[in-house]
């Protein structure tokens, strides 16, 4: 059996798998190696199906045949492309999946935070409807960072357009973690329908905040997040 039957015949079984709901996407399948969850970036149904590639090649032969045979799936799939950015995947993506990371995986601190976004910063000019920068998992309500570091990397996530994916137990999540997570309006604005990556259009300086605008699809409105000693906040507001 090649790649692709086995691959459309895992995808078959793997949907019978029980999974946590959390607004009604599916998040994840616990013990599995393949992870299956809920897109919530910019596609209103269908499952995700995160593959870890080896190295080496523009478009390694699994990813195509994983590619393929979700193309045989009986219901709308969306294939997650992970070699955290060793083979610029944001150049080729979009040929072979629907999102792709751009760096190595995230941890529960500021700083990983900030360098995951600052690397999918670099590559707002490949994503678009269809095909994203994926910045890795959120680490909200895991613990390690305040509040306002939280908002801060859900607010940057929704300018950056990228998959919001809760990295956290939603067994036990708070009340605070859930509000973020579910917050409509950071949602709506990483899911606008326009689609395009937000860029950071202002260093921090001694007297102004770092400035970071996603433009809407609402002619002449754009959404913005500032920055200043971890203060973060997102608005949206008419642009010229």
């Amino acid at each position: 059996m090649s790649l692709t039957e086995r691959t459309a015949s895992a995808l078959t079984a793997l949907q019978e798998l029980p999974a946590v709901q959390l607004q009604g996407s599916v998040v994840g399948v616990a013990g599995l190696a393949v992870e299956v969850g809920g897109l919530s970036n910019h596609l209103s149904v269908g499952d995700r199906i995160a593959l870890r590639s080896r190295a080496g090649g523009d478009i390694p032969a699994e990813i195509v045949g994983f590619h393929d045979g979700i193309a045989q799936a009986s219901h709308r799939l969306v294939l997650s492309l992970c070699n955290w950015g060793e083979q610029l995947p944001w150049i080729w993506g979009a040929g072979a999946g629907q999102l792709w990371r751009t760096s190595g995986d995230i941890s529960d601190s500021y700083f990983s935070m900030v360098l995951n976004t600052n690397v999918a910063a670099q590559h707002a000019a490949y994503a678009g409807p269809g095909h994203w920068n994926d910045p890795d998992m959120l680490e909200v309500g895991n613990g390690k960072m305040t509040l306002d570091e939280y908002r801060a990397h859900m607010a940057l996530w929704a300018i950056l357009s990228a998959p919001l994916i809760a990295g956290c137990d939603l067994r036990t999540m708070d009340a605070a973690t859930r509000e973020l997570l579910t917050n409509p309006e950071v949602i709506a604005v990483d899911q606008d329908a326009l689609g395009l990556q937000g860029l950071r259009i202002a260093e921090a300086t001694d007297t102004a905040p770092e400035i970071w605008s996603k433009p809407l699809a609402q002619p002449g409105w754009r959404a913005q997040v500032g920055s200043e000693d971890q203060e973060n906040d997102l608005t949206n507001s008419r642009g010229g």
